[in-house]
């Protein structure tokens, strides 16, 4: 995430991770799109491994990719400050135990 730019990161005692950008700025989309890049549902996504017979003939693939563009645009209604400010959520937030073997 930090070479995506979407986070900041520190070393040393006083370090850690923070957001580059306030949470409003970031939809929930666009972080899908950036942490999954290719988002290949099916194998006549990637034309390089791709070997099914039947791909001239098919509008499945073109189905899909609607689909999933449908699928990103949804999501960009929403960004990250939704989900801090929705119902309970601070509440939520602060029962978390998060620890190394968490990650």
């Amino acid at each position: 995430m930090a070479q995506l730019g979407l986070v900041n990161t520190a070393k040393g005692f006083k370090g850690g991770v923070s957001l580059a950008k306030e949470p409003s700025k970031y939809k929930i989309g666009d972080l899908v799109a950036a942490m999954e890049p290719h988002m290949n549902l099916v194998e006549c996504f990637d034309a390089k491994t791709n070997t099914c017979p039947i791909i001239s003939v098919c509008d499945l693939q073109r189905i899909l990719v609607q689909g999933r563009n449908q699928f990103i645009k949804n999501l960009n209604e929403y960004s990250l400050q939704d989900l801090l400010v929705s119902k309970n959520a601070k509440e939520k937030m602060a029962r978390l135990k998060i620890t190394k073997a968490s990650f």
